[in-house]
């Protein structure tokens, strides 16, 4: 059950993928979701004001990239510690000049 290990550039296409990928699905929700409270009942009885909608929009588009960086970096440290966990048993390199 030896799989072969990925490439880097490999990882990271498929690191960014992921990445982007929960972001926007975060960034979408968030922008989905917060996008009733304008137009609700709370905030007056129009369709919503402009103001509030950008708010949401930008509030949202953090959201998504905050998630999608830490997506990354939690995927890197999960990758990273599974392959000091399965890594064969080698010696440390030795330094040059010794």
């Amino acid at each position: 059950m030896d799989r072969p290990r990925l490439g880097a550039r490999t990882l990271a296409i498929r690191v960014v993928l992921l990445a982007v990928t929960v972001g926007a699905i975060a960034a979408g929700a968030a922008a989905f979701d917060g996008a009733g409270a304008c137009s609700s009942a709370i905030v007056g009885r129009g369709g919503g004001d402009a103001e509030c909608f950008h708010l949401v929009r930008m509030l949202a588009e953090r959201l998504g990239l905050f998630v999608a960086a830490a997506t990354a970096v939690l995927t890197l440290t999960a990758i990273g510690l599974n392959r000091l966990v399965v890594a064969p048993d080698r010696p440390p390199p030795r330094p040059p000049g010794l």
